[in-house]
């Protein structure tokens, strides 16, 4: 079931590789995918695992993801919402 409570099939199951504008990767394991679906959530919890930090910056409420050290990538709310919009190609 989605966030607007509407139940859509999900037709893959599998890893996604996101780049980012900083020329890093994350390699997200287990990702759904439904052609009905225009967003979706990354989990920390999940990035957590797979080794990254995090951080905020209080001055500017950001969000920082780290890993070995290296930032990936930061963050700011946009509406109090974190979001990382990448398009799809």
């Amino acid at each position: 079931m989605m966030g607007n409570k509407i139940i859509v099939v999900v037709t893959k199951i599998g890893d996604y590789k996101l780049s980012l504008p900083s020329s890093f990767s994350i390699s997200l394991k287990y990702c759904f995918y439904s052609p009905y679906m225009a967003r979706n959530i990354i989990s920390f919890y999940a990035l957590w695992c797979d080794g990254f930090t995090f951080g905020f910056d209080n001055n500017n409420i950001s969000i920082l993801v780290y890993k070995d050290n290296t930032l990936y990538f930061k963050k700011n709310p946009c509406n109090g919402i974190y979001e990382y919009v990448i398009g799809v190609s």
